[in-house]
């Protein structure tokens, strides 16, 4: 029978909404995919607003609470469509009997998830904001539920498009991987070898997949400003945007070794993206891509 997941830590809603926080219908914002669990964290909008609000709420006008969901222990993954904006999706979960388990199930009009999880939710970051909407960008005023993010105001910038370059490698197939070519001679390769991949964000932002890679390579020619650094890693993230036929069919922890390849669009100007690995597969094309984050640090040693 299908039911409302109860999360483990539903105090933090339940102080906003009562016994009944709102989760079987919300705006869908973007979803994120870590191997380690493997997890999954759904970034939602509730669908409805608390009578009652903190008075930082109430003096910045929101009218809108953001949360998000994790889910542990993900299994089965499947992504058949996924169209954002998603304004109305609707959560429902089957108990798996004497498994602690269960099948979720999120739907509606842009989106069509399902997994299998343990059967403990749990809710964080939860915040209010409201926007508001001018001719090149959107203002969202963000207050945190627990006072640690004050009211303010965080203007998005345009998007710019990026030149194209040559086919030589994955760096040249994507519009901007300057921050890797500037640190590299020869860039390391995305084939589960040299980098892992960590994490997965889907947003409707940009219609956006970003993914997270560590590599241990270190670079030939690493910036005066790392000179004081302990580090034996470094992280990047490539970003791709105008994302369409986005489809996941599995995730586990052996994701982090599966192989990222690229390829251009044929008579277009976009790529064609898929990580590949036993039993993990996502495959997406994109408009435009761009390595957007790259920072060393000093992993510990693995157990």
């Amino acid at each position: 029978m299908s039911a409302i997941p109860v999360p483990v830590n539903a105090q933090v809603l339940e102080d906003l909404y009562g016994a009944n926080p709102p989760l079987d219908t919300f705006r869908l914002r973007s979803l994120n995919v870590d191997w380690r669990g493997p997890t999954i964290t759904l970034r939602v909008d509730l669908s409805s607003f608390p009578a009652s609000v903190p008075p930082e709420w109430e003096e910045h006008g929101v009218d809108t609470v953001q949360c998000h969901l994790q889910f542990l222990a993900v299994e089965e993954l499947s992504l058949t469509e996924w169209n954002p904006p998603v304004h109305r999706a609707a959560l429902a979960v089957d108990l798996q009997d004497g498994r602690r388990r269960m099948r979720v199930r999120v739907t509606g009009a842009g989106v069509g998830l399902g997994f299998t999880s343990s059967d403990s939710v749990l809710v964080g970051h939860v915040s209010a904001f409201r926007a508001r909407e001018t001719a090149t960008t959107t203002t969202i005023v963000m207050c945190s539920r627990d006072g640690s993010t004050p009211c303010a105001s965080r203007p998005s910038p345009p998007r710019r498009r990026r030149p194209s370059m040559d086919d030589s490698d994955w760096t040249a197939l994507v519009d901007s991987a300057e921050a890797i070519t500037d640190l590299y001679a020869t860039p390391p390769s995305l084939d589960g070898g040299a980098c892992e991949v960590f994490y997965v964000q889907i947003d409707e932002r940009g219609t956006s997949v970003t993914l997270g890679f560590d590599t241990n390579v270190l670079p030939s020619r690493p910036p005066a400003a790392w000179a004081e650094k302990a580090y034996n890693t470094v992280e990047f993230h490539l970003k791709f945007t105008g994302v369409e036929g986005l489809r996941i069919a599995g995730w586990d922890a052996g994701a982090r070794h599966a192989t990222v390849g690229l390829r251009r669009v044929a008579g277009a100007t976009g790529l064609v993206v898929t990580l590949e690995g036993p039993g993990s597969f996502l495959g997406f094309t994109a408009s435009t891509s761009g390595v957007t984050r790259v920072r060393p640090y000093l992993a510990s040693a693995a157990p």
